[in-house]
């Protein structure tokens, strides 16, 4: 064989080695859910899709093929309440060639953990190529009232998503001093610092004002006065176009422009509104949420230096809002 052709070889022999693989082509098997591992033999014991509501401990277990190069997994684990996912921990894994691999999940305390549906699974660069499900207790359609409410975890996820979406310096995140806004019936993501705004109406719950690497921005959060029952006999999607009528007649009066028509989209037990004015140089942005019980009119008031900003203050809010309505039965 000439040097040359011996060179070629070993070329392609590197460039097979260090094609990132996709998806399609990872084997994995055994993606089991027990209660415990066997570390000695590597498998898991007694594996089941369902637990008695005394378990305090559940692990998800794999064995993932033939990985060159070194490539990097995770293990995502989510708590499932009406067919929406709510992130509860991760792990991540290097693996190369063939691993057996393993996380498990522990109740707060040492207490059982809650009775419901879970899911874990184990991605590849962000994309899923593995799921499984499994149960705590009985899960009928009637059940116990569930109030889970967001964790630590679900809010540092909440904002990193946003921040992604709407990039902002470190120096406006660090000084917006992000906290999770709470009442008994709600709760939401807004900035904490700021000047309170004074205001004569019983329905604002929160109005801040703060400057922002020289950007003025202000915002309030309003619960809006509207009967329950009539609220009840709407569709979210009619309440929130009828409210937003009447936003922007009483915009219209006070000589500001329609910026952006109202934008309507559900989000799992909130339904969502968005809509802006503006008025010389001042942009005003509604973010409107329905949570069946009652609407919330957020405003955020900005020039065009801060639209970014604002845009990322509002969308982290309905994001993260969770309201004691998504408790369910």
């Amino acid at each position: 064989m000439g040097i040359v052709s011996f060179i070629k070889r070993v070329v392609l022999l590197i460039i097979l080695i260090y094609i990132p693989l996709s998806a399609s082509e990872i084997k994995i098997t055994n993606f089991k859910i027990s209660k415990a591992i066997d570390t000695k033999k590597m498998e898991p014991i007694n594996p089941s899709n369902s637990f008695d509501t005394n378990t305090k401990t559940v692990s998800a277990s794999a064995v993932i093929h033939n990985i060159f190069p070194p490539t990097k997994f995770t293990m995502v684990w989510y708590y499932e309440i009406d067919k929406k996912k709510i992130y509860l921990l991760k792990h991540k894994f290097q693996i190369s060639g063939t691993r057996f691999i393993y996380n498990t999940i522990e109740g707060k305390n040492s207490k059982p953990l809650f009775v419901g549906r879970y899911i874990v699974e184990i991605r590849m660069n962000r994309k899923i190529i593995a799921s499984k499900e499994f149960t705590i207790g009985k899960v009928t359609k009637k059940r116990d009232k569930i109030c889970l409410k967001p964790s630590l975890a679900d809010d540092k996820n909440f904002v990193a998503d946003i921040l992604r979406r709407y990039p902002i310096s470190k120096s406006e995140f660090d000084s917006m001093e992000l906290k999770r806004f709470k009442t008994k019936s709600f709760s939401l993501i807004l900035p904490s610092k700021g000047d309170r705004l004074k205001s004569s109406s019983p329905s604002v719950l929160l109005s801040l004002a703060n400057t922002f690497n020289n950007i003025y921005i202000a915002y309030f959060l309003r619960k809006l006065p509207i009967d329950v029952n009539l609220l009840q006999k709407l569709s979210p999607r009619k309440s929130l176009f009828g409210v937003s009528e009447v936003i922007k007649e009483n915009a219209i009066k006070r000589g500001v422009s329609l910026a952006l028509k109202l934008k309507i989209f559900p989000m799992g037990d909130i339904t969502v509104g968005r809509m802006a004015f503006i008025k010389d140089d001042l942009y005003e942005l509604h973010t409107l949420i329905n949570d069946k019980k009652s609407i919330f009119d957020l405003v955020v008031v900005t020039d065009n230096r801060g639209l970014q900003l604002a845009k990322f203050i509002s969308t982290l809010a309905f994001y993260s809002f969770w309201t004691v309505n998504s408790c369910k039965e």
